[in-house]
């Protein structure tokens, strides 16, 4: 059984066999609608490590560079850091203000630590994507 499938940034309408198996890189396949079969493409993908799928560019013999999946990898772990990060800045930023508000102004200094380390990593995530010329994206 085949299920649609879709590759970030290619706009072909591909499917994927439903028993692939992560570990290993699989053929996209596009449908034949006047013949109603499916057709093996030569596009690659293999597990991202998240549960979903990525563009394989990095099979020995393959024509593109590995280290564009290496970018591909670290560009997606760097973007995850930054979501977390920033929510974990809201979440510090918030608590500040409710310590603030409950104790007359005064807050603590672990909670003002914790709170500047927040903005911190995310400012530090940023400029890293920023370097990886990927931006940082708010």
């Amino acid at each position: 059984m085949y299920k649609p499938f879709v590759l970030t940034g290619d706009a072909s309408n591909y499917y994927l066999k439903d028993s692939a198996n992560p570990r290993q890189s699989h053929s996209l396949y596009l449908l034949d609608t006047k013949k109603g079969v499916y057709k093996q493409s030569a596009t690659l993908v293999v597990s991202d490590g998240n549960g979903g799928w990525q563009r394989d560019v990095g099979l020995k013999g393959g024509k593109e560079d590995p280290r564009v999946t290496q970018q591909a990898t670290l560009r997606r772990a760097l973007q995850q850091n930054l979501v977390q990060a920033r929510s974990t800045a809201a979440q510090t930023a918030s608590a500040v203000n409710a310590e603030g508000a409950a104790n007359g102004g005064y807050v603590s200094n672990a909670t003002l630590t914790a709170n500047a380390e927040a903005q911190n990593a995310v400012r530090l995530l940023e400029a890293a994507l920023r370097n990886l010329g990927l931006g940082g994206g708010r």
